[in-house]
């Protein structure tokens, strides 16, 4: 990746909106008994307020209509036709899954507490490549594209009309 990431500081209300959607996650999770996907330890708020405020953030970048129901629906696309990862941690790279789409669009998002940087975007079958398989947190292997090896934000596919 080229490009600065594009920073995004949300405002009160537009934390406490995507933060209610969060929690309205967590609690549709907890009430099914639900795990975490992926090797995730734990159903704490956090997972979830700060995935839903990382996807509102990338709405608000690309002004593009967040998707945040229905709530339970594991295979929707989270902004218009984009798939979003968010992390705290920029060192681990866009995640990709392995039962991801190899067709979707994945676009990183860094940050926590309202403040992101949108580091760009990559096809899930780019990042699904033995290269980018590790175990950056003790258990819970994926495929990590670190950022550099990402599209950066002014070439991402847009939706035709």
């Amino acid at each position: 990746m080229l490009e600065y990431p594009i920073r995004i500081e949300l405002t009160e209300d537009q934390i406490i909106f995507a933060g209610n959607i969060g929690i309205k996650r967590s609690a549709y999770n907890l009430k099914r008994k639900v795990k975490p996907k992926y090797g995730a330890d734990y159903l704490g708020w956090n997972l979830s307020v700060e995935g839903a405020l990382g996807e509102f953030a990338v709405g608000v970048a690309i002004d593009e209509p967040w998707n945040c129901y229905p709530i339970g629906d594991y295979t929707a696309k989270d902004v218009g036709i984009y798939q979003v990862r968010t992390t705290r941690r920029e060192d681990l790279g866009l995640r990709i899954n392995r039962s991801d789409d190899p067709e979707d669009i994945f676009i990183g998002v860094v940050g926590e507490n309202g403040i992101y940087k949108i580091m760009g975007w990559i096809y899930g079958g780019e990042g699904q490549k033995p290269k980018y398989w590790r175990a950056p947190v003790v258990g819970r292997p994926n495929f990590f594209v670190p950022f550099e090896y990402v599209h950066g934000m002014s070439q991402l596919p847009r939706r035709k009309n």
